[in-house]
């Protein structure tokens, strides 16, 4: 038999350890919230990066949509003005005399910037001061025969581009290291988010890109 001093010995013993097996669960335990608090803020902040992303994002794309609506405004705008502008000079024209009118009516050869689309020439265009620039690539042989956006065929060595978000018909004399060429948007594209226009092959011959370049353009109205 043991002594009552052993026996208390030994129940203090055994106390010790289930306090000691207590304790480390604890630890254990808050050990656990710690890293569930540690994930729940890298969740938290993940979220918070993710909104910011998605507002950005659409923030962009309404930007990009109020540019495009104020644009298609001003060439709207510019093409009322055009049209304005041409029937007063058509009534000048028509109250000068026989005189005035041989000295004004004879045709002027269109320059060689002045060749667009890939059939026709146009004279005379009115400037407007709209301009935008970007990188351009340009689409050739491959393309040949097929149909453009709005409707044309398209012509390699014609004088065309295509846009993402310009009026299809809209005219741009489009620019490069002193080189300019008057080209129709006539089809949709490029798909690479950072250029803004892909030139017909003929076009892109005019400004001497074989590649990817740096541009500039401006918004041209027939008149």
């Amino acid at each position: 038999m043991i002594s009552i001093a052993e026996a208390t010995l030994e129940t203090a013993r055994a106390d010790t350890e289930a306090l000691e097996h207590l304790e480390a669960a604890r630890a254990e335990i808050e050990a656990a919230g710690a890293r569930v608090e540690e994930r729940k803020a890298r969740l938290l902040t993940a979220s918070a990066e993710a909104e910011e992303v998605a507002s950005g994002i659409t923030s962009t794309l309404s930007e990009r949509r109020s540019a495009l609506s104020e644009l298609s405004a001003k060439i709207d705008e510019l093409e009322r003005r055009a049209r304005r502008e041409a029937q007063a000079s058509a009534n000048r024209v028509e109250s000068t005399d026989s005189v005035a009118q041989e000295e004004t009516s004879e045709p002027q050869p269109p320059a060689d910037d002045q060749s667009v689309g890939a059939l026709h020439r146009v004279g005379e265009f009115i400037t407007t001061g709209v301009t935008f620039e970007g990188l351009a690539s340009w689409y050739g042989p491959g393309f040949e025969g097929q149909t453009t956006a709005n409707g044309d065929i398209f012509h390699a060595a014609g004088l065309t581009a295509a846009s993402r978000d310009l009026p299809l018909g809209t005219w741009l004399r489009v620019g490069r290291a002193g080189a300019s060429v008057i080209v129709e948007v006539n089809d949709r594209g490029p798909y690479i988010e950072e250029r803004v226009l892909d030139l017909s092959q003929g076009a892109a011959g005019r400004l001497g890109i074989t590649g990817v370049e740096w541009v500039t353009a401006e918004i041209l109205l027939p008149r």
